[in-house]
């Protein structure tokens, strides 16, 4: 820290810090396994909407948890209202030898 007390990094620490390699964008997935990488040129995958955004609503009273264990939510009272949006997406992989596996020791 300075002498007024501003920390010398040029973010605050609290943030989280860009995940790079060699000034390429990193994305932890849990959909990959340890110790497994998947490298490439993503510009050849591209992820096509199916249909068009749905959106429901409701401003009914909801009856949430379990049918043995039910907990009454009074929207109305509580000026709430709820609501779900659904999309259909794909993916597809314009060019497969740019994407590779790697495994990790």
């Amino acid at each position: 820290m300075d002498s007024t007390g501003r920390f010398l990094l040029p973010q605050t620490p609290g943030q989280n810090a860009a995940r790079t390699l060699w000034n390429t964008p990193v994305t932890l997935s849990s959909g990959v396994p340890a110790k497994t990488a998947v490298v490439g040129d993503l510009r050849t995958v591209v992820v096509p909407f199916r249909s068009g955004m749905q959106l429901t609503w409701s401003e009914e009273t909801v009856n949430a948890g379990t049918q043995a264990s039910p907990v009454s939510n009074d929207s109305f009272r509580k000026n709430q209202l709820v609501f779900r949006a659904e999309v259909r997406m794909g993916i597809s992989v314009l060019s497969a030898p740019s994407l590779r596996k790697a495994t990790l020791a």
